[in-house]
C-alpha cells in the first residue's frame, strides 16, 4: 500500500514538472520614480525605473505658489523638466506618467533633493539625424533660437521650429538634390545663454559633391542660371563683363548653363 501511494506521488510530481510554465504577463504597472533633483541648465531630473514616453501635467511648488511646467523632453528613463523662474522650488506634482505600454501613474508632492542650479552653460549638440527633407538636431536642453545655414547654397531652407530639445530644419528637396552640410552657426537656450562656435556637420560625403562648372561671362551684369537635366531652376549668379563664375559642390550629371536667350548643355 505505501509502495502504491509513492508510485502515485512520484506520478502526479512528474507529471506536474512536465507541464510548460505559463507565459509572462504583460507590463500592466506604472513607472515608479527612483529619484528627483535639481540639475544643471535650470532642469529638475525625475529618473523612473523605466522608459519615459509622456506625462500630462506638471506643477512645481515654491512656499505659497505653484508653477505649471510647460517645457520637457524625455531620455530614456529620465524625464528632464525645466523652469523659467529660478526659485528654489520644494515640491513637484507629475500626473500621468507613462511608459512605452501606456500605464500611467501619478506623483504628488516629490520631495526635490539638492538646490538651485541657475544655466550659465549654452547648448551642447547631441545628434543631428537627415530623413528625407527634415534634418532634426537634438541639444541637451531646451533650445530658444537657432542660427543655420544649409550647404550647397541652392538647397533652399524652408524654415526652421524648436521641439523642446530638437530643432527641426526644413529643406526643399523638389529639385531632387540633398544637402552636403549643415552649418550651426549660433545657438540660444531657453536662459539666454548662447553658444557661438560655428560647427559644420558633414550630411553627404564631399565626394559626391565635388564636381563644378564655370562659365566666362561676355556682357556686362549678366545672370547666369544653372538648371537640371529637366530644365528646372537650381541657382543663380551676377557676374561682370570678361568674368568667369563657378558652380560649386555639384553632383555627377547633366546640366544647363542660361544667359538670355544662351542655353548651353554642360556634361560632366
Amino acid at each position: 500500500m505505501i509502495k502504491r501511494i509513492a508510485f502515485i506521488f512520484l506520478l502526479i510530481l512528474f507529471i506536474s514538472c512536465g507541464k510548460k510554465l505559463p507565459p509572462p504577463s504583460p507590463d500592466i504597472f506604472g513607472p515608479a520614480l527612483i529619484s528627483s533633483v535639481f540639475h544643471i541648465n535650470s532642469e529638475l531630473r525625475f529618473t523612473f525605473n523605466e522608459r519615459i514616453t509622456q506625462y500630462d501635467s506638471a506643477f512645481l511648488y515654491f512656499n505659497d505658489s505653484i508653477y505649471r511646467i510647460d517645457d520637457y523632453y524625455t531620455e530614456n528613463n529620465v524625464l528632464a523638466v525645466q523652469y523659467k523662474k529660478p526659485l528654489e522650488y520644494g515640491f513637484a506634482d507629475i500626473y500621468g506618467i507613462a511608459d512605452a505600454y501606456g500605464n500611467k501613474r501619478n506623483f504628488s508632492h516629490i520631495i526635490l533633493k539638492g538646490s538651485l542650479i541657475r544655466d550659465t552653460i549654452p547648448p551642447l549638440i547631441q545628434k543631428t539625424i537627415f530623413s528625407d527633407s527634415i534634418i532634426q538636431i537634438y541639444f541637451n536642453e531646451s533650445v530658444d533660437t537657432a542660427e543655420i545655414m544649409i550647404l550647397p547654397s541652392y538647397i533652399v531652407l524652408k524654415k526652421t521650429n524648436y521641439m523642446k530639445n530638437r530643432v527641426n530644419v526644413y529643406i526643399d528637396d523638389t529639385i531632387g538634390l540633398y544637402p552636403r552640410e549643415l552649418i550651426i552657426k549660433r545657438v540660444e537656450d531657453m536662459s539666454g545663454n548662447q553658444w557661438r562656435d560655428r560647427t559644420v556637420f558633414e550630411i553627404a560625403s564631399d565626394s559626391l559633391y565635388s564636381h563644378t562648372l564655370s562659365y566666362t561671362l561676355t556682357g556686362a551684369g549678366m545672370e547666369i542660371r544653372l538648371l537640371n537635366i529637366d530644365s528646372l531652376h537650381l541657382y543663380s549668379l551676377f557676374a561682370d563683363s570678361g568674368s568667369t563664375i563657378l558652380f560649386e559642390g555639384l553632383l555627377p550629371g547633366k546640366y544647363y548653363l542660361q544667359a538670355d536667350s544662351m542655353m548651353e548643355l554642360i556634361v560632366q
